[in-house]
């Protein structure tokens, strides 16, 4: 019998809220000058970060051209990702429907798989 490969963020739970908040969190430490009023847009709801983050060529386009981070400010906060996100308690959840899906898949052998930590 074969198994189940899961993707974690954007198939089985809804991340963008932590990803929302972990680039909100570096913005401060980084950009300081682009919090509160001046917060991009794009991290102002969930709709206008996936708007951002699919019209991005990669997440460094994403810092610069969405978020207004300087190329330096964009480096450093490349490198704090990590720190951020293992540090972060946002609740992430299933989508709507799919605790019943893998309930109903419970027989076979599953695995999940992110490039997040």
């Amino acid at each position: 019998m074969g198994a189940i490969l899961w993707n974690y963020d954007g198939t089985l739970v809804n991340s963008v809220p932590q990803n929302i908040d972990i680039a909100k969190q570096i913005l401060a430490e980084v950009a300081p000058h682009l919090t509160g009023d001046l917060l991009p847009r794009y991290l102002r709801s969930e709709a206008e970060y996936h708007h951002a983050n699919h019209a991005a060529k990669n997440w460094q386009d994403l810092y610069r051209d969405y978020y207004g981070l300087s190329r330096d400010e964009m480096v450093l906060a490349g490198s704090l990702w990590a720190k951020h996100q293992e540090m972060n308690r946002t609740e992430v959840r299933f989508f709507a429907g799919l605790e019943a899906v893998i309930d109903h898949f419970s027989a076979i052998s599953h695995g999940i798989c992110s490039k997040n930590a």
